[in-house]
């Protein structure tokens, strides 16, 4: 060989080993364990590093997953208890991560004194949660349905278990860890291996079940036991219970409930001049910075693991006045609110029988007078309402609202003391809503100042088999108003989304004022006959509200003109030995005095236009406004005051059954009934009966008083003679 040519290829090799050497070998720089890391296990347990997944970067920037198969394990000791070192090697890379070896799985909290190896179960029973909710169905109309969990977090099944010592001593135990299996309802196969990962990761240190995406819509039974001290035992204390999975979070503390609130309806610069945040912006700090939680990035829909009690620690200190929680909330405050959009048009809450009570909130005790003190409150537990652009082509019934097989509960309303009219009837709604279909399927509203306020038309209310008692004022109020539609714009025809109310096998009892209260808003904004509120009860709907008129929240809201005529109506109908006035014994004074009570189904009256003064009202109340709105029950028509014109003559009174009556006294009270029996008076003692029979034909038969611009619908009218 040449010898230049020989020294030429040396320099060459040499020169390539310089730059070689100058750039340096590929290598790895690091390992990140990404997930299926289990980094806590109890004594004599055997390892499972079987679904490690990890992050190998490299020194030139360059990075890649890879799996259990790919790592090399160190091994470590669970004979004893502590802390232990794990090495994870990948191409000559050491990562050295903890692992812990607890001492015994059945955890006794802080006792130290208690002998782990001593320990022994007795016996295991469902979660107290569960026995709760088992216990609270009974108080629903439905008691039949199951189960519900959802898929964006963990459901825990932490069984009671009943553990003694050696010595014979009761050990409250705090954690444990289980063995746990999942079937497809129906099926008796496990699921295992990659069927199981396909539905459901399993904690066991947790006693938690992480179930998936593909897991919606299908139901399971879980069976889990404790892992040790059972042994012979193992059958006797496995527990199972099925659960049907569907989209939505797993809420467990009261204060997870402002996970929903995305939407704003309060402006608190307006009362604190140096806040500029949003109330969505107030609640995420006060997640972030008082509960150390986020709220999840969607949400489909909330399911309810327990009864909940919300404090005033389980909301923002912004929503208390000057952010005092010693203070009451802000007067209309939406405590819990959520909007629907074009984005996400349905959201559900899964009540699973247990029940959200809130009267330990401002406002609201227990038993006896709603208010604590002469501040102001009407604000709502809860809010439903849409965040898009509305006009009068508006299609409402693409946004829905499910609450279903939910327990809302307040205080106990039942004094009416003048004294405290002002604080009484000033606690909190249980739900207002908006412009949109809610749905409120086997629901329990029990003792709110009013258990649900609908406003607004291109709304649809749908209430079944659901329980509304004990309201403070009604439990139903109705606020029709034409807000879509503009001054200059056309009316719409027959398919006006008039504001709905549709009732089936309820029950709407012991309210503190008319079952149902519809008004109307605007009503120069009612430009067709439509724009009143319609409202459907089927005839295995009970309503029965006994009303004397002298309610406090009466004289709270200056309500005079119906409180009076209530009051006066029952000399009148007293006559008439109807079943729809009775008189009760109360104690005044240490005195007996008879209390006249009424039951009144609903009332459909004008909201007068306070802004032209109290002669403005007044001209209103007497007549001059156009009152809309319809009443149905058991497919017959109680109420209608639909009609503006009738034979070419304007309704001043109502109803289009007494149009030859119109040009009377503006005294005139005119009656109608089911059967179609008209009757007045002018002098609230005698009834004049100008066409048919007034008198029942039948249980199911109503009376209905027109009376100026208001409509009052008795029930359970039987009266025997004139």
């Amino acid at each position: 060989m040449n010898k230049k040519l020989t020294i030429s290829i040396l320099l060459a090799l040499l020169l390539t080993l310089l730059f070689t050497a100058c750039q340096g070998q590929k290598a790895v720089s690091g390992i990140e364990i990404t997930g299926g890391l289990i980094s806590e296990y109890s004594l004599n347990d055997t390892p499972d590093f079987s679904k490690v997944q990890a992050k190998v970067t490299y020194n030139d920037g360059t990075a890649k997953n890879v799996g259990f198969s790919d790592l090399t394990f160190g091994a470590i000791d669970t004979t004893t208890v502590g802390t232990k070192q794990l090495t994870i090697t990948y191409e000559g890379f050491i990562l050295n991560v903890a692992i812990t070896v607890k001492g015994n799985s059945l955890d006794s909290g802080a006792d130290d004194t208690v002998d782990p190896s001593a320990l022994f179960v007795t016996g295991t029973s469902l979660p107290e949660s569960l026995a709760l909710w088992s216990t609270n169905r009974g108080e629903f109309k439905n008691q039949t349905n199951g189960y519900v969990v959802g898929d964006d977090n963990s459901f825990y099944f932490t069984l009671k278990l009943s553990v003694y010592s050696g010595a014979g001593e009761k050990v409250n135990v705090t954690s444990y860890t289980s063995v746990s299996t999942v079937r497809l309802l129906g099926s008796d196969t496990v699921l295992t291996g990659e069927e199981l990962d396909k539905y459901v990761t399993i904690d066991e240190s947790k006693n938690a079940f992480d179930f998936t995406d593909a897991a919606v819509g299908k139901s399971f039974i879980i069976s889990s036991r404790p892992r040790d001290y059972v042994e012979g035992k193992e059958e006797e204390m496995t527990k199972s219970f099925t659960v049907t999975v569907v989209d939505g979070y797993n809420v467990y503390e009261a204060y997870e409930l402002n996970y929903i609130t995305n939407s704003d309806t309060f402006d608190f610069s307006e009362t604190n001049e140096n806040e500029t945040r949003t109330q969505v912006e107030i609640v995420d700090d006060f997640l972030r910075n008082e509960k150390n939680a986020t709220r999840p990035e969607s949400l489909n829909a909330i399911i309810i693991h327990n009864n909940l009690v919300i404090e005033k620690t389980d909301i923002p200190r912004e929503y208390f006045l000057d952010g005092n929680r010693d203070n009451e909330l802000y007067d209309f405050m939406s405590i819990f609110i959520h909007a629907l959009n074009d984005t996400q048009k349905t959201f559900t809450i899964h009540g699973n029988y247990f029940a959200i009570y809130s009267y330990n909130l401002p406002c609201v005790v227990e038993e006896g007078v709603a208010n604590q003190d002469n501040m102001v409150s009407n604000a709502q537990l809860f809010r439903f309402l849409v965040d898009v652009d509305m006009d009068k082509n508006f299609d409402h019934t693409k946004y829905t609202t499910n609450v279903k097989n939910l327990m809302l509960v307040d205080n106990d309303p039942k004094s009416n003391v003048e004294a405290n009219a002002k604080k009484a009837m000033l606690g909190i709604a249980a739900m207002k809503t908006y412009c949109h279909v809610i749905n409120l399927d086997n629901v329990k509203v029990q003792a709110f100042y009013i258990s649900i306020i609908a406003e607004r038309d291109y709304h649809t209310v749908n209430i079944k088999d659901s329980i509304f008692y004990n309201s403070y004022q009604n439990h139903i109020h109705l606020a029709a108003n034409n807000h879509c539609q503009e001054d200059d714009e056309e009316p719409l025809a027959n398919g006006y989304p008039r504001l709905t109310l549709n009732v089936k096998s309820s029950s709407i009892t012991q309210s503190g004022g008319p079952a149902i209260i519809s008004q109307t808003i605007d009503p120069a904004l009612n430009k067709n006959k439509y724009s009143g509120a319609l409202v459907n009860i089927s005839d295995d709907t009970t309503i029965e509200s006994w009303v004397s008129g002298d309610e406090a929240w009466f004289k709270a809201l200056s309500i005079n003109v119906l409180s009076t005529n209530i009051k006066l109506l029952n000399p009148s109908f007293l006559k008439q030995n109807s079943s729809f006035v009775k008189e009760e014994i109360k104690i005044v004074g240490g005195k007996q005095e008879k209390l006249t009570l009424m039951n009144i189904v609903m009332v459909n009256l004008l909201v007068p236009d306070m802004s032209g003064g109290i002669d403005g009202a007044i001209n209103q109340v007497l007549g001059s406004g156009n009152v809309d709105g319809k009443l149905i029950i058991g497919g017959t028509t109680v109420m209608d005051m639909d009609d503006s014109v009738y034979n070419g003559k304007p309704i001043k009174y109502g109803s289009p059954t007494v149009s030859d009556l119109k040009e009377s006294s503006p005294e005139l009270r005119v009656f109608t009934t089911t059967n179609g029996g008209v009757a007045y008076t002018t002098t609230m003692g005698t009834l004049n009966i100008e066409e048919g029979d007034i008198s029942a034909k039948s249980e199911n038969d109503f009376l209905t008083l027109y009376f100026y611009s208001m409509a009052i619908v008795f029930g359970n009218y039987h009266p025997v003679g004139n």
